[in-house]
C-alpha cells in the first residue's frame, strides 16, 4: 500500500517538479501578460527608440487609434455622462503573428500562442518592461 501511494505520488510529482519545466501537451494555446502602471502621457516620444530596440525579434509594427468610453453613474439613477477618449496603442508582432508586445500609455501586454514554460514568458514580459522603463 505504501508503494501505491508513492509511485502515485512521484508520478504526479515529476510534472510539478520545477513550473519552469515545459509540459507536454500544454493546456494553454492563448497567453496574456499585462503590466499597469500610471499613464505616461508622451509614451508617442518613446515608440521610435522602444521599436528600434524590438525590431529584430518583433518586425511587425501596427499603430492603432482606440476609443475608450468611460461611463459615470450619479446616485439617483440619473443618465450616466459618457466621456469619449481617443487614446493610441502600439502593437510589436513576431514575423509569424504568433507572439508581441501591445504598449499604451497606462500598459505593457505581452502575449503569445507559443508559450513554452512560465519562466520564458516571464522573461519576455520583462524584457518589454524593461525597454519601457529606460
Amino acid at each position: 500500500m505504501y508503494t501505491r501511494k508513492c509511485k502515485v505520488w512521484c508520478k504526479a510529482g515529476q510534472g510539478m517538479d520545477d513550473m519552469i519545466d515545459k509540459m507536454r501537451n500544454a493546456p494553454i494555446f492563448y497567453m496574456i501578460g499585462q503590466v499597469r502602471f500610471s499613464p505616461v502621457l508622451k509614451m508617442a516620444d518613446f515608440v521610435g527608440a522602444i521599436q528600434g530596440d524590438l525590431r529584430n525579434r518583433f518586425p511587425d509594427f501596427v499603430e492603432q487609434q482606440l476609443q475608450t468610453f468611460e461611463f459615470q453613474f450619479s446616485p439617483g439613477g440619473a443618465n450616466p455622462e459618457i466621456a469619449n477618449t481617443p487614446t493610441k496603442r502600439w502593437h510589436f508582432k513576431d514575423a509569424v503573428s504568433t507572439s508581441g508586445y501591445i504598449l499604451s500609455p497606462d500598459s505593457l501586454s505581452f502575449h503569445t500562442t507559443t508559450y513554452n514554460t512560465s519562466q520564458d514568458f516571464m522573461d519576455h514580459l520583462l524584457v518589454g518592461l524593461k525597454l519601457v522603463h529606460e
